[in-house]
């Protein structure tokens, strides 16, 4: 996160917070999590939000003592190894992928409203990436702005979309945990559990509010409060959302489908439309805006110390760091042009997503020891570390389970360039080419 000076005060992180977290996972990948999990994907979207949490935990406890800066990046070399930050940075530079989803995710639920827009999604997707990275490289008030007034439009369509909806479900009857239905899990447990890898990392989107510390009013008191928020609200709107989805129509009208349909059904033509606007399209572009700023502050950082090239260290007259705008924005240009579907870019995502969490749960085992001047008490400390084991034990499950999400063979191939990418992280520091020291 660039610093422009402290700016953003306790509303506005809280809707910074909520804003990221209600993203593009919320309204576009609840579809392909019912695609592998049926009617279960309520049981896989609600183990997401307790395990995200917990691997949350040991975040929202140190942004409680100390201010972020630089993304798990800064904390992976500082409490490990500078190799194993540079994994955690070139992963990150490979996860821009996902940002594809938004652009994608955002034309999708137009081209839902007006079909006749489909012969243009490429470029309609491409113009929109283009834009957003015009609004990123303008002042981070004005973001400020863009981020509350859509964070407070899309809680308003998420909410109706809900209680609609429940509407619906209580008038039919229908039991939301009926476990001798048939099509409740199409793939059983199996089923169930092939979802959580998906979305995990996309439910505990709130607490990457961490990283707006560098700009943050009283950030050790502000940015715990407003990471508390969002992880009330996302959780609750995750459940909530996932119910109607996967209980108003046929799972094969809703799997690796935008929330359209559902809405059409429980909603009136004119709302339905109101409610697209208002609520998925809304909530991923505010998510679209700020989650983008998790990259810029990873990418950045390593380049400084030489892992990236040193272009991703410039910044513009208003501070902000265009070139990591622009090359996200490439990213996204290139995958839209090859014709990648959403669905695909989830699966072949998620591993990467679960690598990068592992190896900040593994950092965080570490800091009560390379960082114990941060602690005020022993017992302070020491539930910490409590905590931290077991979120790292949880972080493993997920990496296990994410290698189901994949052939054998791409998962052969993934685990196998994570150790070509260890020695080469390892080889690039003894070559001198890095900064290794703070």
């Amino acid at each position: 996160m660039e610093n422009n000076g402290r700016q953003l005060g306790l509303g506005g992180l809280i809707f910074t917070s909520v804003g990221s977290g209600l993203g593009v996972a919320i309204v576009a990948y609840i579809g392909v999590v019912i695609g592998v999990a049926g009617k279960g994907a309520v049981l896989s979207v609600t183990i997401c939000v307790l395990l995200g949490a917990i691997m949350a935990l040991p975040y929202w406890m140190l942004s409680r003592l100390t201010v972020f800066n630089g993304g798990s990046y800064s904390m992976i070399k500082r409490a490990m190894s500078p190799p194993l930050a540079a994994m955690d940075a070139y992963s990150n530079t490979i996860y821009t992928v996902a940002y594809t989803t938004f652009a994608l995710s955002i034309v999708n639920y137009i081209v839902s409203i007006v079909p006749s827009l489909a012969p243009y999604t490429k470029a309609i997707t491409i113009a929109l990436a283009i834009l957003v990275c015009v609004l990123l490289c303008c002042d981070i008030r004005f973001y400020d702005k863009i981020q509350t007034v859509c964070t407070i439009a899309l809680l308003i369509g998420l909410v109706a979309f809900i209680v609609l909806g429940a509407r619906v479900i209580i008038q039919n009857g229908t039991n939301i945990f009926d476990f001798n239905d048939e099509i409740y899990a199409e793939k059983g447990i199996g089923g169930v559990l092939e979802g959580v890898p998906l979305i995990i990392g996309q439910t505990m989107g709130y607490i990457w509010v961490i990283y707006y510390g560098p700009v943050a009013k009283n950030p050790k008191k502000t940015i715990p409060v407003a990471a508390a928020v969002g992880c009330v609200c996302i959780m609750s709107m995750w459940i909530g959302l996932t119910i109607v989805d996967a209980n108003i129509l046929p799972i094969s009208e809703v799997a690796n489908k935008p929330l359209t349909s559902v809405a059409q059904e429980i909603m009136s033509p004119a709302m339905a439309v109101l409610f697209v606007v208002l609520g998925p399209i809304m909530c991923i572009f505010t998510s679209y805006i700020g989650g983008i700023q998790t990259p810029v502050a990873q990418m950045s950082t390593s380049a400084r110390d030489g892992w990236l090239p040193k272009i991703f260290t410039r910044t513009n007259s208003k501070g902000r760091n265009y070139p990591v705008y622009i090359f996200v924005t490439v990213i996204i240009c290139v995958v839209v042009l090859l014709g990648v579907s959403v669905e695909d870019i989830v699966r072949n995502i998620a591993l990467i997503g679960a690598l990068q969490l592992m190896l900040a749960a593994t950092a965080f085992l570490n800091i009560p020891r390379k960082q114990p001047e941060i602690f005020a008490t022993g017992r302070q400390k020491s539930v910490f570390k409590v905590v931290c084991g077991i979120s790292f034990v949880v972080s493993l499950g997920n990496f296990a389970l994410s290698v189901r999400t994949i052939s054998p063979l791409v998962a052969i191939c993934d685990i196998a360039a994570i150790v070509l990418l260890y020695l080469f992280c390892r080889y690039w520091i003894k070559s001198g080419h890095v900064r290794t020291q703070d």
